[in-house]
């Protein structure tokens, strides 16, 4: 069963609806399209607070269960970003790039002791995969510079553009093209997945794809496994602050958020059951009200 989720304001309200959509349906539904208008709206304090309550680092059953802040900075690591005060602009761009170029230097510098310390973290993180991609075939790549500097590369241009979807559709080894070539999403599947990938297992999120319309930065994560309860609000988080960056960092404004779960879970015959299903939800939409 497809599921389309209304487009909510914030991601709170989506992640609610799209557990409620989602336990309405038996608990499973496939190609669950959720969107997020304005991702970049304050959270609600109370929905946190409800949610966290439910969510926090422990372990239901045999799954391990992460904080939301923690799977968002799988995603993008928030606390590693030193933001810049007000916009880029195209005289004002080397204090952009030094930030940037110093959070990926931040994170590199702590990646092998995150893959090693952190089980979870064993194949890799999200961030990780936009930031140094294994292809296998040399020098790790940087796929998220790549695309910022594809996208400050369109501000600079005598018209600049403000629509560029040309290339939306990606091929498993789209970080070894160019800036020039390159389609404007980031991969997350490796080369050495295919042989080993279970059917749970790491990466869930296998595409993000970013997509310029009217200047505003919109963007997509698929999924092809969605743990509605246990990541499902953390991957929004992430992705929302991944999202961010982006257009910070090249001038653009932040559009829609998207996820699309090929498969999505209430995970009520995994970390958790039906009527804690029922309660959580419970839980939160009472909050948002």
């Amino acid at each position: 069963m497809a599921l389309f989720i209304p487009p909510q304001t914030t991601l709170a309200e989506a992640w609610v609806e799209t557990l409620r959509a989602v336990h309405g349906a038996g608990g499973a539904a496939t190609n669950v399209l959720t969107t997020v208008s304005n991702p970049a709206l304050e959270q609600h304090a109370a929905f946190r607070a409800a949610y966290d309550r439910h969510i926090y680092r422990h372990r239901r059953k045999k799954n391990e269960i992460y904080t939301a802040e923690t799977v968002a900075s799988t995603i993008f690591p928030e606390a590693l970003y030193r933001r810049p005060e007000g916009r880029w602009a195209l005289g004002d761009s080397n204090r952009f790039e030094a930030a940037e170029d110093a959070l990926y230097a931040r994170y590199l510098k702590n990646y092998p002791t995150l893959k090693r310390t952190a089980r979870a973290n064993q194949r890799g993180t999200y961030f990780g995969r936009l930031v140094c991609w294994d292809s296998g075939k040399g020098e790790p790549i940087n796929q998220l510079k790549v695309r910022i500097a594809a996208l400050r590369e369109a501000q600079h241009r005598p018209s600049p553009i403000r629509t560029w979807n040309a290339f939306d559709f990606s091929l498993g080894d789209e970080g070894l093209v160019t800036a020039e070539e390159s389609p404007p999403g980031m991969q997350m599947y490796q080369p050495g997945d295919h042989g080993t990938l279970s059917q749970r297992g790491f990466p869930c999120m296998v595409h993000v794809d970013l997509s310029l319309v009217r200047g505003r930065i919109n963007l997509t994560g698929i999924y092809r496994h969605q743990y509605v309860i246990t990541k499902g609000y953390g991957n929004l988080l992430g992705l929302a602050r991944l999202q961010s960056f982006v257009a910070q960092q090249s001038g653009f404004e932040v559009g829609e958020l998207s996820v699309l779960g090929t498969y999505s879970d209430d995970e009520r015959k995994g970390a958790w059951n039906q009527s804690l299903a029922a309660q959580i939800l419970s839980d939160t939409s009472a909050a948002l009200a």
